[in-house]
């Protein structure tokens, strides 16, 4: 609440209310809490991560966030949207499975070419058996 009085009479940007409200969009259950300590974006001092969730849910709870423009609700709906489309799923899988592991790139390569020239020395030794 001081911050935002802060704000409202020095009218500057408070850093710890935006970062307050980048973690109130983050976190909306405990799964949420799990998964950025697991990834190290946050340190679990609790020992539990119920009780990390609680400090989070606590240190939102009675702050009015500010509403988000038009430009970030169109922002995040054009990545929801293309996140839920099928073809770019599909992409992002293709790469993950296939373009990560170059080896199997370079098999699939090496496979198709080995293919094409098995093809075509057939054909040309059929071709070649039909004029003799």
């Amino acid at each position: 609440m001081y911050e935002m009085i802060f704000e409202y009479l020095a009218s500057k940007k408070c850093a710890f209310g935006k970062y307050l409200q980048l973690m109130a969009n983050f976190i909306k259950g405990l799964k949420d809490v799990k998964h950025l300590i697991n990834c190290g974006l946050t340190k679990n001092e609790f020992f539990t991560y119920n009780y990390d969730f609680q400090m989070w849910n606590n240190l939102q709870n009675g702050i009015p966030l500010p509403f988000c423009s038009k430009a970030y609700d169109n922002m995040v709906s054009k990545i929801n949207k293309q996140c839920k489309s099928s073809l770019y799923v599909m992409r992002i899988e293709f790469y993950q499975l296939f373009c990560s592991r170059p080896w199997c790139v370079i098999g699939v390569i090496i496979a198709t070419i080995v293919t094409i020239g098995t093809c075509i020395q057939a054909y040309t030794y059929v071709i070649g058996f039909d004029k003799m």
